[in-house]
């Protein structure tokens, strides 16, 4: 059984959108499938909603669920409820 999804903080997903929208690459540091931290700089493709999750695709195809994002750019993401 897949874990419950959990909403990241608005303000949060502004700053992944923002990423997207400047074309800039960014260091992120994430949860993989097998809950082990990952941390890679790269561009982001894509943020997207999917049967109530929201997803981040990565340029090179790699899809992250929003709520297994630890970092951007050295930023940790706050532990507050969404909008």
């Amino acid at each position: 059984m897949a874990e419950k999804y959990i909403p990241i903080d608005c303000n949060y997903y502004d700053r992944l959108f923002e990423v997207i929208t400047r074309r800039q690459e960014a260091l992120l540091v994430y949860t993989n499938l097998e809950n082990v931290p990952v941390a890679v700089t790269t561009k982001f493709f894509n943020i997207y909603t999917k049967e109530g999750e929201e997803f981040l695709q990565l340029a090179d195809g790699t899809v992250i669920r929003l709520d297994k994002i630890i970092s951007l750019n050295g930023i940790e993401v706050p532990k507050s409820k969404a909008c």
